[in-house]
């Protein structure tokens, strides 16, 4: 070990490589590194990390889940729109009891359900909606589509947070 520090210190830089130290005849140079030192400051940091701070503990108030491996999974994916060219997707699931839903331009909710009769029913409503009853040409996609984490509503079902900060 001594030996590598020895030559590293003695004989690394025996010839002083072709670069310049500072850089010279920058126009301002010493302002221009100053203004670089001083342009962020911690004030300006605060607001944005008291934001996250607050998102954060308002999440913790919620019953959360992030939907995955849906069992009788269809996802399927629609032709892009004339307008505007988004590719729109809709998928249904059932896990743990519960329908996840997704059609082409809602949100995504989790209902849960009491009974697996219910559940098969709507289900079956959902499927025709968005196979059946859709004038939009699509596609049956292998994969499942990531979802979004719900939250839980008011109104007895996990909802995107959209949902649930506007409709409770």
């Amino acid at each position: 070990m001594d030996g590598d520090l020895d030559f590293f210190i003695n004989h690394y830089w025996e010839k002083e490589p072709d670069i310049p130290r500072i850089a010279s005849g920058v126009p301002n140079r010493v302002d221009r590194l100053k203004c670089l030192g001083n342009a962020v400051v911690p004030q300006q940091f605060y607001p944005i990390f008291r934001a996250i701070a607050e998102a954060e503990e308002n999440r913790k108030k919620y019953k959360t889940i992030i939907p995955k491996n849906l069992s009788e999974r269809i996802t399927v994916e629609y032709e892009p729109r004339d307008c505007d060219g988004k590719i729109l997707w809709a998928q249904i699931g059932i896990i743990d009891n519960m329908l996840f839903w997704k059609e082409n331009v809602t949100y995504q909710f989790l209902e849960p359900y009491e009974n697996e009769k219910k559940l098969k029913k709507e289900y079956e409503k959902h499927r025709k909606n968005i196979t059946e009853q859709t004038c939009q040409k699509y596609r049956i996609l292998e994969e499942e589509k990531p979802m979004r984490r719900l939250y839980w509503s008011k109104h007895g079902f996990y909802a995107d947070a959209e949902y649930v900060e506007h409709n409770g």
